[in-house]
């Protein structure tokens, strides 16, 4: 194992939007290459993700996935453009 992420998702408050229920979710994750000894901070995001839905369970639900999957994502693309594997 090279790298290991560290982070939080914070859940804001959900209002109404067009009929329906938004949430939003606060991503903050640090990636460290923990390859040698001393572990070193080679990544890290800060953003923020919607999730919509009929009740704010819903919203909540789908706005955690959402962010999950897509810092998930925004991750590997800013390693590899980095050149790191």
């Amino acid at each position: 194992m090279k790298f290991f992420a560290r982070g939080t998702m914070t859940v804001d408050a959900s209002r109404n939007y067009r009929g329906r229920r938004m949430v939003m979710v606060r991503v903050n994750v640090s990636v460290y290459d923990v390859s040698k000894r001393f572990p070193r901070k080679v990544d890290a995001v800060l953003k923020q993700w919607a999730g919509l839905g009929l009740n704010e369970k819903s919203a909540r639900t789908n706005a955690l996935i959402k962010a999950g999957k897509k810092t998930g994502k925004l991750i590997v693309k800013t390693l590899q453009e980095k050149g790191l594997r």
